[in-house]
C-alpha cells in the first residue's frame, strides 16, 4: 500500500483510538458483536483441539499405568514340569511319568520395588513436564496466529477504507479538471491512486484469508476460512517485568523444570542400578506324582543369582552403573546448557521489546500526529490551490509507512511477548 491507503490511514488515526480498554472496549462493536472470534476463544479451542496436546495426554496416562505396575512386586510364576515319559523300558509312555506343578515367588532385596517405583514416578513426572512445554507452545503458536490474522484483518480494513477515500478524491479532483483548477496529470495520478488501492483491498484479502486458514488449523476447525471476524486487541499492551525478574525465575520455567525432571529421572535410573547389586531370592512349592506307584509327594526350593563372582559382577553390574552415572552427569550438564540459552533468549527477546514498545509510543504520541497534521494542511491546501497533487500525495505517503510502521510494530511486540510467554510460562492473557 502507498500514497492511497495513507489518506484512510489519516482518517482511521483521526476517528480511531489505539488502545479500547474498560468503556472503550464495552463501546466497540466488534468486541460487542456476537460472531466475533476473541483471543480467548482460540487459545480453548486450540487446547482442545491439537493432536499434538491429546499424544502428551496418552504419554502421561501411560506413565501413570506403569507407575502402578511398578509400585507392585513380582508376579508369581507357576511351573508344570513332566519327567520320565516316552523313554524305554519301564519308562514307555507315561506308566512312570512323575508330574510336578509348582508355583515360585521372587522376593526383592534392597529396596528393589521401591527403587522401580521411583523411576516410574520420575517418568511420570517428565511426561507431565513434557506435557506442560507443549502446551505453552501450542499456546504461543496459537497467540501467534491470531495475532497475524488479526494484523491482516487490520490492514484491509485500511485498505477498504483508503480505497472509498481515493474514489472520493478522484472524483474530487475530476471536478477540479472541470472547472479549469487542477491539471490532467492530478487526475492520473488520483486515478493510478484509486487503481492501487483496489489491487490493495484484492491482495489484503487473501492476505486475511491465509493467515484465517492457519488459525483455523490451528483450533482445530474442518473449515478454517470460515471463521468469524477477530476481535481486536492489538492495540492494548502488557506491561514488560524488569530483566532481573524473568531472569531469576527461569528455573521456575517449564523447560528449565522439565530439564530437572531428567536430571531427578536419572539419578532415580542410577540408584536402581546400585540396588541391583543385592541378590534376590526365588521360593517355589509344588506337587509331585509319581504315576507308577501313584504316590504323591511336597517339592520345595531356593534359587539366586550369582553375583559374588568377580568376573560376573564385573560383566554385568559395573557397565550399568557407570553408564547411569554419565547419564546424570549428561543430565545435569544438558540443564545448565538450558539455562544458559533461556538467560540468553529472554535477554534478547527482553531488548527487543523494549525497543518495540519505546518505538510504538513515539510514533503513536509524536511521529503520526504530527504526520497527521502535515497531510491535513496539504489536503486543505491543495483543495484552496495552494499546493500541487505531489505535495499532498507525498505527505500522505509518509503518514502511511509511519501508520504501517506501528502496525507492524504492535504485531511484533504481541508476536515477541507470546515467545516469551513461552519460555518463562506464565500463559496468562490481559
Amino acid at each position: 500500500m502507498k500514497s492511497s491507503l495513507t489518506i484512510a490511514c489519516a482518517m482511521l488515526w483521526a476517528g480511531v483510538p489505539f488502545a479500547q480498554t474498560g468503556k472503550d472496549a464495552a463501546q466497540n462493536p466488534v468486541g460487542k458483536a456476537p460472531d466475533s472470534l476473541s483471543l480467548e476463544q482460540a487459545l480453548r479451542s486450540a487446547s482442545k483441539s491439537h493432536p499434538g496436546l491429546e499424544a502428551h495426554h496418552r504419554a502421561v496416562a501411560a506413565r501413570e499405568g506403569a507407575l502402578w505396575q511398578a509400585s507392585r512386586g513380582m508376579i508369581p510364576e507357576i511351573t508344570l514340569d513332566i519327567e520320565d515319559v516316552a523313554g524305554s523300558g519301564s519308562h514307555q509312555g507315561f506308566s512312570a511319568a512323575q508330574t510336578t506343578v509348582q508355583i515360585s515367588q521372587t522376593l526383592e532385596w534392597q529396596g528393589k520395588r521401591g527403587r522401580r517405583a521411583q523411576v516410574a514416578a520420575a517418568e511420570k513426572s517428565l511426561a507431565e513436564r513434557d506435557l506442560e512445554v507443549k502446551r505453552l507452545k501450542i499456546r504461543a503458536l496459537t497467540l501467534g496466529k491470531f495475532t497475524e490474522a488479526l494484523y491482516a484483518q487490520r490492514r484491509l480494513s485500511l485498505a477498504v477504507e483508503s480505497q472509498a477515500l481515493s474514489e472520493r478524491l478522484l472524483e474530487a479532483v475530476t471536478r477540479r479538471v472541470g472547472e479549469g483548477a487542477a491539471s490532467m496529470a492530478d487526475q492520473l495520478r488520483a486515478h493510478l491512486a484509486a487503481s492501487e488501492a483496489g489491487m490493495e483491498v484484492r491482495q489484503d484479502n487473501l492476505r486475511l484469508a491465509s493467515a484465517k486458514r492457519t488459525l483455523g488449523l490451528m483450533m482445530g476447525r474442518g473449515e478454517p476460512g470460515d471463521l468469524p471476524p477477530l476481535r481486536d486487541g492489538l492495540d492494548s499492551l502488557r506491561a514488560l517485568p524488569a530483566l532481573d525478574d524473568l531472569q531469576r525465575n527461569i528455573g521456575a520455567g517449564p523447560m528449565a523444570a522439565s530439564q530437572s525432571m531428567r536430571i531427578r529421572l536419572a539419578e532415580a535410573k542410577r540408584d536402581q542400578q546400585q540396588g541391583m547389586a543385592g541378590p534376590d531370592l526365588t521360593f517355589s512349592a509344588g506337587v509331585r506324582h509319581m504315576a507308577e506307584p501313584g504316590d504323591v509327594a511336597l517339592v520345595g526350593g531356593i534359587s539366586m543369582p550369582l553375583p559374588f563372582l568377580p568376573f560376573l559382577a564385573l560383566r554385568n553390574r559395573n557397565g550399568s552403573r557407570e553408564e547411569a552415572r554419565q547419564e546424570v552427569a549428561q543430565a545435569k550438564a544438558e540443564h545448565g546448557e538450558t539455562v544458559l540459552e533461556l538467560k540468553s533468549g529472554i535477554g534478547d527477546i527482553h531488548k527487543n521489546l523494549s525497543l518495540a514498545r519505546e518505538e510504538i509510543k513515539t510514533l503513536r504520541e509524536e511521529v503520526i500526529p504530527d504526520a497527521l497534521n502535515a497531510a491535513t494542511v496539504l489536503e486543505t491546501g491543495y483543495r484552496k490551490g495552494r499546493f500541487g497533487m505531489l505535495e499532498v500525495l507525498n505527505a500522505e505517503t509518509d503518514l502511511f509507512r509511519y501508520r504501517l510502521r506501528y502496525l507492524e510494530g504492535l504485531l511484533q511486540y504481541q508476536l515477541g511477548y507470546a515467545e516469551l510467554d513461552r519460555l518463562i510460562g506464565s500463559g496468562k492473557e490481559d
